[in-house]
C-alpha cells in the first residue's frame, strides 16, 4: 500500500473540512430534493454505526444493502464501515431465490432494505428471522413491517472517535449477477478499495 490513509479517514478529514458543502442530493419526486451535507451524512452513519454495535453484532459481520442507488445507500455503507462492519451489496433487481442464495452464502447478520422496484418478488426469499431496517425510500409495505432508519438513527447516539479500518479488512463483498450460473462473491479489502478510489 503506497498510501498511509485508507478510504474511511478521507471521508471523515473531507467531512471535517468540508462539512457544511452538500455531499449528497436525493430526488424524492414531485420536484423536490433532500440535500445532505458532508456532516449530515457522518452523522447519520455515525448514528447508525453505533446502533449496529448496539445490536451486538460481531466485529467484520457481513451487512447487506438491498437497494438502487440513493442517499442512504452511501450513509448505509459508510455506518458499515465505521462500525467495524463488512458491505454486502446486492443488485437492486436480483430475483428473491438469487437475494437469499447471497444471503446465506455471505452469512449476512442484517440488512437494509432501500428504494426497490421489485420488492414484492424478492421479500418472500428473506431468511426467517433475519433484521431488517428500512431507508426512507423503501417500498411501503417494508416500511410497515420492518424498523425505520430515521427512528433508529434519531434514537442512537453518534459513535464517537475517528474509527479506523486496516488495509486487510475485509471492506466488502461483491456478488456477481449469477447470469450464467450462481454468483461469485469477490472479498475486496480496504487497500484495494483505496487504490481503486
Amino acid at each position: 500500500m503506497t498510501t498511509s490513509k485508507l478510504i474511511v479517514e478521507h471521508v471523515l478529514d473531507h467531512a471535517e473540512a468540508h462539512p457544511d458543502k452538500v455531499f449528497l442530493s436525493q430526488p424524492l419526486g414531485g420536484g423536490q430534493v433532500a440535500d445532505y451535507s458532508w456532516a449530515q451524512v457522518l452523522d447519520q452513519a455515525r448514528r447508525m454505526a453505533a446502533h449496529l454495535q448496539g445490536r451486538g453484532l460481531p466485529p467484520g459481520a457481513k451487512v447487506a444493502i438491498l437497494s438502487k442507488n440513493c442517499a442512504h445507500f452511501f450513509m448505509a455503507e459508510l455506518a458499515i464501515w465505521l462500525g467495524g462492519y463488512t458491505t454486502v451489496a446486492i443488485f437492486p433487481t436480483e430475483t428473491g431465490e438469487t437475494v437469499r442464495f447471497v444471503l446465506d452464502h455471505s452469512e449476512a447478520s442484517l440488512l437494509f432494505v432501500g428504494k426497490l422496484d421489485t420488492w414484492d418478488q424478492q421479500r418472500p426469499s428473506l431468511p426467517p428471522g433475519l433484521p431488517c431496517i428500512a431507508f426512507p425510500l423503501a417500498p411501503r409495505s417494508a416500511l410497515k413491517e420492518f424498523e425505520h432508519w430515521d427512528d433508529l438513527a434519531a434514537a442512537a447516539t453518534p459513535l464517537g472517535g475517528r474509527p479506523t479500518r486496516g488495509a486487510d479488512d475485509l471492506a466488502m463483498l461483491i456478488y456477481t449477477s449469477g447470469s450464467t450460473g450462481r454468483p461469485k462473491g469477490a472479498m475486496v479489502n480496504f487497500g484495494s478499495l483505496t487504490r481503486a478510489a
